[in-house]
């Protein structure tokens, strides 16, 4: 797991299998949505999408990420590098 870590900080996800981009969505994106608390039928307004396919990405990304849940998809994200804290500016 370390070495995937590794490998997304510089950019070799694919290499490794972790392909986050599922019927020319982005993953990373559907990823950040559900970082912000977005329900499914938010995520897809905001992808023009159905909710039924955000859901089929949404577990999409739980297998890939080897996960069970998506608060866990969020934090192995994080783990990955394919999301990052947000500092807000004064």
């Amino acid at each position: 797991m370390l070495r995937a870590a590794v490998a997304c900080l510089a950019g070799d996800c694919l290499e490794l299998g972790l392909d986050m981009t599922m019927h020319g969505i982005d993953g990373v994106e559907t990823l950040q949505r559900l970082r912000e608390g977005f329900t499914n039928a938010e995520i897809a307004r905001l992808l023009g999408i159905t909710t039924h396919t955000v859901k089929v990405h949404v577990a999409a990304l739980i297998t890939k990420l080897g996960v069970s849940d998506r608060t866990q998809a969020v934090a192995r994200g994080f783990d990955l590098g394919l999301l990052t804290v947000k500092t807000q500016q004064a």
